[in-house]
């Protein structure tokens, strides 16, 4: 069963959709670029993304912390790719 929570802050940069399953958890942050945050798969980190506070925020905009784990369409060739003139595959 998947549980889907929102949750709002005074700061609207730190509102965040939390989705938790039997063994996974997920935070995203819609007004961050909705970049995923947060990910733990059967109680282990595997993304280990800011706090959801005002450090939290600074530590944001300091480093990068989070993931982009979506695919990017028509990104690779079949087969290989082409990088400077050259076919990697």
């Amino acid at each position: 069963m998947w549980q889907i929570k929102e949750k709002n802050n005074s700061n609207p940069l730190l509102e965040q959709i939390h989705i938790q399953g039997d063994t996974l958890s997920l935070r995203v942050f819609p007004n961050l670029g909705a970049s995923v945050q947060e990910l733990s798969v059967g109680g282990q980190a595997v993304i280990d993304g800011i706090r959801p506070d005002e450090k939290g925020l600074r530590e944001y905009r300091e480093t990068y912390r989070s993931s982009v784990l979506f695919p990017f369409p028509n990104c690779l060739i079949p087969l290989g790719f082409p990088y400077t003139l050259t076919l990697y595959m």
